[in-house]
């Protein structure tokens, strides 16, 4: 039977011998159509495609009201343990260390990690690397991936056995122009490389240290981060986007936790379409002459909205050491470092 196949923008035609019928396939994972009014083309995107079997997504978050969940609600002293979407907040207490190590350790896992060190924040990658050795997925194998833009710079930090590190050359930008590439180069490396290398893929900032272990509590199929700056505040002071021409668009009604863009992460399959989606959406406001308020984390949270994180971190996870640590939080396991903010951007 002769078959002839059409493409048309986002739909395809379907002939088969005289009858005619038209399939609209739909890029799962992508921008809703809300947000991105216009096609916009960018081949080298769409040719990248990743091949893994997995379940059918659940499907992104139809638009609707409903109360803001409140971490520190009439418990001033204990955090929230569960998003009203049925996805655990993990926070010291809420898990078994030891028995998680005997459900995950068999598996044979290998985390990934990104970083980002370019510039001056290449002073950061040691420290970084020393406290991730001693606390972050200890009794796993790990493979670190640093991206930079002076290989040379990066110092050699002894490695635990079945830890390993690639230092991956990218081109020198400024601080902002790092921020708003960072989705791309993480969605092609995983496309390229990481896919076939790891289980699971945490993105971090690399001018932040571990305190205080981080296991497999963390691994979930998608993974954010609740910012450590705005936790107790109601979501109207959230810092979203909220101008509506941009693709991170959050009206005032809308928000769960505000999640920071330095830490998210998942199953890699995951990752690559959470960071692809808001790399086209970043695209999109650079076809439209805007940047958004937060640049990568405006859209990583207009994401969040609309396609749910399966597990959320409290702010235990990513903590601003600049801050008192609460009595809510009974320790710290990644926090900043003290740095020059002024010194390092310029």
């Amino acid at each position: 039977m002769h078959r002839q196949r059409l493409a048309l923008g986002l739909g395809i035609c379907l002939l088969v011998g005289t009858s005619l019928s038209v399939l609209w396939v739909y890029v799962e994972n992508w921008l809703p159509v809300s947000y991105v009014p216009y096609y916009l083309p960018c081949p080298e995107i769409f040719n990248t495609k990743l091949h893994y079997e997995r379940e059918k997504p659940l499907q992104p978050v139809v638009w609707s009201q409903y109360p803001q969940p409140k971490l520190l609600e009439h418990r001033p002293t204990q955090l929230l343990t569960l998003t009203p979407w049925l996805a655990p907040i993990i926070s010291e207490g809420t898990f078994h260390p030891e028995l998680l190590q005997h459900i995950y350790q068999p598996l044979n896992l290998t985390i990934g990690v990104t970083v980002f060190a370019v510039g001056k924040y290449t002073h950061f990658v040691q420290s970084f690397l020393e406290s991730a050795e001693e606390f972050f997925m200890r009794g796993y194998r790990v493979h670190y991936y640093i991206f930079a833009d002076n290989p040379a710079a990066i110092p050699r930090v002894p490695l635990g056995p079945h830890r390993i590190l690639s230092t991956i050359p990218i081109q020198g930008h400024s601080h902002w122009e790092i921020s708003m590439s960072r989705m791309e180069t993480i969605s092609q490396h995983i496309a390229k490389r990481a896919h076939r290398e790891v289980d699971y893929l945490f993105c971090l900032d690399v001018n932040m240290v571990f305190r205080n272990p981080w296991g497999p509590e963390t691994l979930g199929d998608l993974v954010a981060a609740i910012h450590p700056g705005y936790y107790t505040v109601p979501r109207q002071q959230f810092p979203y986007e909220r101008r509506r021409v941009s693709a991170a668009f959050v009206a005032d009604s809308e928000g769960d936790f505000y999640y920071g863009g330095a830490v998210f992460g998942g199953q890699v399959a995951r990752v690559y379409e959470f960071t692809r989606s808001c790399h086209m959406a970043i695209l999109a406001d650079k076809a439209n002459g805007i940047m958004a308020a937060w640049q990568e984390e405006s859209h990583l949270n207009r994401h969040f909205i609309s396609n749910k994180p399966s597990k959320v971190l409290s702010p235990e996870y990513l903590w601003d050491n600049r801050k008192p640590q609460p009595p809510s939080l009974k320790l710290i396991r990644f926090s900043t470092l003290d740095k020059d903010i002024s010194c390092l951007r310029s």
